[in-house]
């Protein structure tokens, strides 16, 4: 009976050490000592998709973060092939990071820290899925976007927690490609994230990636077919007045064949609430075609009339005329 008595507090009494132990482990290392440093690394993989309509993109990446806990320090054995301990993240402080812009992401590695024998302890951590980003496409197909990965660690303030950026590591792979893009590295930022129902600024880091869109595509299969269909409508101004239905024709063909490509189009243009320069261009070239087609109804009604010389003169004007405002669309697209 009393061994039994002997056992049990003995059990007891480790159990309750234990959970001391883990109690400690949990608060944050160093605490009279100012903040706790802690260093952050981002490896991109693999830039995956970028969605103009749903201002988001899917992305592979790593996330790595460092920080000393004496407390968790052990002596490695001679010859020990064991580099370092594993720990849960409910049995040892951490960081709590988050991903402040996720709208969807798996983790395809072990929530784990690993502890090396001085006490550096190592969160490494796998990414896939999509973020949310801020997309300003005024100047589609040639505008360049910043995609941001922010991360806040949980609720501690820069008193408490400072973050520092591992520059030899961060960055992303020579492979990463994607589609219609050039993508490279920007500089990550560190600053506060202010909740303002906690009443607190938490500290946060955000990597930045840099893209700029590949105009080439757009140029050929958008834009060069909208400047012969354009040229089309421009031979209505060299056609004699007095020969309406070629007039009237080649007009209506033209603008048939605007329609057409519009529609066509469409598909392929961000859908947003404001007028991108795609916008501005295409809705430029449809209001020269119906321009055409209206100065051909009115110069063969004039020359009906009697008035051969009068259309005349207004084709001779309006051909300038029809290519310096073509002219200004194309400088508003590209250059404005």
């Amino acid at each position: 009976m009393l061994k039994t008595l002997v056992t049990t507090l003995t059990l007891l009494l480790g159990m309750a050490s234990a959970a001391a132990g883990q109690q400690m482990r949990m608060t944050r290392p160093a605490r009279g000592d100012g903040p706790t440093k802690v260093q952050v690394a981002f490896l991109v993989v693999e830039l995956l998709e970028i969605d103009d309509v749903d201002e988001s993109f899917s992305i592979d990446f790593f996330l790595r973060a460092r920080w000393k806990d004496e407390r968790l320090a052990w002596e490695q054995e001679e010859d020990s092939e064991i580099s370092g301990l594993i720990y849960q993240l409910d049995e040892a402080w951490h960081p709590r990071f988050m991903l402040v812009n996720e709208k969807g992401i798996d983790r395809k590695l072990p929530d784990v820290l690993e502890v090396a024998p001085d006490g550096t302890v190592t969160y490494l951590q796998r990414f896939q899925g999509r973020l949310a980003a801020v997309l300003s496409l005024k100047d589609f197909p040639s505008d360049s976007q910043r995609l941001p990965i922010r991360i806040v660690t949980g609720n501690h303030s820069r008193e408490e927690v400072v973050l520092v950026i591992d520059q030899e590591v961060t960055g992303m792979l020579d492979t990463t490609k994607l589609s219609g893009w050039r993508i490279s590295s920007g500089e990550p930022v560190i600053d506060t994230l202010r909740v303002v129902l906690a009443d607190k600024a938490i500290a946060r880091v955000t990597f930045y990636i840099e893209v700029e869109r590949e105009v080439g595509y757009f140029i050929w299969t958008m834009m060069l077919p909208l400047v012969l269909i354009v040229l089309m409508a421009w031979t209505v101004f060299w056609i004699d007045p007095k020969f309406l239905p070629s007039q009237v024709g080649v007009s209506t063909a033209s603008v048939f064949s605007m329609m057409a490509y519009r529609t066509a189009l469409r598909l392929a243009l961000p859908k947003v609430s404001y007028m991108t320069k795609a916008d501005v261009f295409i809705l430029g070239c449809t209001v020269l075609v119906f321009s055409a087609l209206a100065h051909a109804i009115a110069t063969g009604r004039l020359a009906k009339t009697g008035s051969e010389d009068l259309a005349r003169v207004m084709d001779r004007w309006a051909r300038w005329i029809y290519l310096g405002l073509f002219g200004g669309i194309l400088w508003l697209t590209i250059w404005w």
